[in-house]
């Protein structure tokens, strides 16, 4: 397979990727145009970038490939939520205030621009995930995703890593398409990924994104012990279900247990941080859905806990949004995330955002063997 030359016009920074997830629904829903100033055309080097790597001019190098380091998108919390409850409003002050690495005003159409979804990248299995859109704020209608990533390392020296094609994942709705892969990370550091989208007439759309991978992460990784907390139930709500979450049609079978109680039963576990009515993308209903789902279709063989992202309900907005205990608990800001736990309370698995039925069933299975 042959890639293009690449001329590192900025080499990327290592840096921290903690983020609220509000940035990934702003910069696809609401602020694209804060998007643009942050990280527009007009600083993209004066470089252009070849229609397909496999092209025949990019293999001869006449056209470079420029990564520059992304600059963080400093959109924070303030915005409204958009995921439909009328009571849905933003948090402030709630750690969800951090930068967040999003696209890069790099070298590429100038009409295609790239979300990074994943809020930190870590050596080890991640599951990277783009966001695809025109500079009008629509999302591509992009037919196939493929993905090039480039060790950068050595910004005298950029190097092609691997290939993949991307996985579409969207809410019910389209509202919101992300195109996602699983894939480890070997070192920590700088990284490229040149981004290729076949839109549905044929065309191709190219961006090329710096980002960085770090060598541990606050959060809880695969791998490693779930902490025993003593997550809200139906008991310590006195049997209100507005106290332990705010989905408009609520699971109680989700708050019987504690998340400690759970993990002493001998059963693995799927823990749920979500917050349908106060969410800061449109992620945390669909998840919500789909939990729901998988506690139907395996009933007794896995405990299912959903756990609201903010303490102090129903009414988060009189403790300023803060994170509940077991967010922080698992070293958590951002929302929402799915966590699968084995029978000896070890993490499988974790994922950040969207996700499917099948993806998550998929883990299940093989965590109990089938």
């Amino acid at each position: 397979m042959t890639h293009p030359s690449i001329d590192v016009a900025a080499p990327a920074t290592t840096r921290q990727r903690r983020a609220g997830s509000v940035l990934l629904l702003a910069l696809l829903l609401i602020l694209l145009p804060l998007l643009a100033a942050c990280g527009g055309g007009a600083d993209d080097d004066g470089a252009t970038a070849p229609t397909s790597p496999h092209s025949d001019s990019a293999a001869a190098g006449a056209t470079a490939t420029v990564f520059t380091d992304p600059r963080p998108n400093t959109i924070g919390g303030g915005a409204t939520s958009t995921s439909g409850a009328s009571n849905g409003t933003a948090a402030s002050g709630d750690g969800h205030d951090h930068d967040h690495a999003g696209a890069s005003p790099m070298a590429g159409d100038q009409s295609l621009q790239v979300v990074l979804v994943p809020s930190e990248l870590v050596v080890g299995p991640n599951r990277f995930a783009v966001g695809l859109l025109h500079d009008d704020g629509s999302i591509v209608p992009a037919q196939r995703v493929e993905l090039t990533y480039y060790d950068l390392s050595n910004s005298a020296q950029p190097v092609v890593e691997s290939d993949a094609e991307a996985t579409r994942l969207a809410t019910p709705d389209n509202d919101v398409v992300i195109w996602a892969h699983q894939r480890d990370f070997a070192r920590a550091g700088d990284w490229g990924v040149q981004v290729r989208a076949t839109q549905q007439d044929g065309s191709l759309l190219t961006r090329n994104i710096a980002f960085s991978v770090d060598t541990d992460s606050d959060s809880l990784l695969p791998g490693e012990a779930a902490p025993h907390v003593d997550s809200p139930t139906l008991a310590s709500a006195d049997d209100d279900l507005s106290r332990l979450t705010s989905a408009s049609t609520p699971d109680r079978e989700m708050y019987t247990q504690t998340i400690a109680e759970a993990l002493d039963s001998g059963r693995p576990t799927l823990v749920l941080f979500a917050t349908p009515a106060y969410c800061q993308t449109r992620f945390c209903g669909p998840d919500y859905a789909i939990a729901h789902e998988l506690r139907e279709a395996w009933g007794t063989q896995v405990n299912v806990i959903h756990v609201e992202v903010y303490s102090g309900l129903p009414n988060p907005v009189a403790n300023n949004f803060k994170l509940a205990p077991a967010m922080t608990a698992f070293g958590v800001t951002t929302e929402p995330w799915l966590y699968l736990i084995d029978a000896d309370g070890i993490v499988t698995y974790r994922v950040e955002g969207l996700f499917t039925y099948d993806e998550v069933d998929t883990q299940l299975r093989a965590l109990l063997g089938e």
